[in-house]
């Protein structure tokens, strides 16, 4: 079930920094959906983003997310983490965004988002070349899950965001300590044919749990894609 350690280092088992053993539950999400204020009430957004190092390919995690907009300040989400052969997480939550000018072509939007899950992986005190931890459990032997939140401010010109994001996360796995995550970042977001958002993100992220420490990763980058599935409202908000 392991990876090649080509591409490990960067981001599994941070071996430079930590004599090539590391101990956390895994994030519960990898990846943001790119700049707030996509959804209002009505639309069906599909997409998906990955995150990478430049010193690894191939990407290290991503996954599927798929969003519903209640109304145009709430929408409902779920999606998918996904690091193979380490971890694989379902999700679940509500994103509140406020952005009272949204069909004007220059505005702002800031959100708010939570989020809870459950599924597998994990190390502990494992060497990052190996399949077995501390306890000889494989990453697939341990069940994880977690919760985190998030939030975000984008300025939305024509067709392109600029936006900023932060988020929170704390995660548990069996036999793992809890694990707390933070990562911040910036980016843009660029839409075409007014349905399809295209957006890249730099990731700044760490971890710290009472196995460890604090430990900060090597810089990281995402990049997604989201796609609006128009309802009634279409007319309304591109016209």
């Amino acid at each position: 079930m392991g990876m090649s350690p080509g591409w490990r280092p960067a981001w599994l088992a941070v071996p430079i920094l930590a004599g090539c053993t590391a101990t956390y539950a895994p994030p519960l999400q990898s990846t943001h959906s790119g700049a707030p204020g996509r959804v209002a009430q009505g639309d069906v957004v599909v997409g998906g983003s990955i995150l990478g190092a430049a010193e690894a390919l191939p990407p290290l995690a991503g996954g599927p997310t798929i969003a519903y907009g209640v109304r145009d300040d709430l929408a409902v989400e779920s999606g998918g983490n996904i690091n193979l052969g380490e971890w694989g997480i379902g999700w679940a939550g509500l994103r509140y965004t406020h952005a009272p000018r949204r069909h004007a072509k220059n505005h702002l939007a800031l959100d708010l988002h939570g989020a809870g899950g459950v599924g597998w992986g994990g190390l502990l005190r494992g060497n990052a070349d190996e399949d077995e931890g501390g306890d000889g459990r494989r990453a697939g032997e341990r069940v994880s899950g977690g919760g985190a939140v998030g939030a975000g401010i984008a300025g939305h010109f024509s067709f392109f965001a600029v936006y900023a994001r932060a988020r929170g996360q704390l995660t548990s796995a069996t036999n793992v300590p809890a694990t707390a995550w933070g990562d911040a970042g910036v980016g843009v977001q660029f839409r075409l044919a007014r349905a399809v958002d295209l957006y890249a993100q730099t990731v700044s992220l760490g971890y710290r749990n009472r196995a460890e420490g604090f430990r900060w990763l090597v810089p990281l980058y995402s990049v997604g894609l989201a796609i609006r599935i128009p309802t009634a409202r279409y007319a309304h908000r591109y016209r």
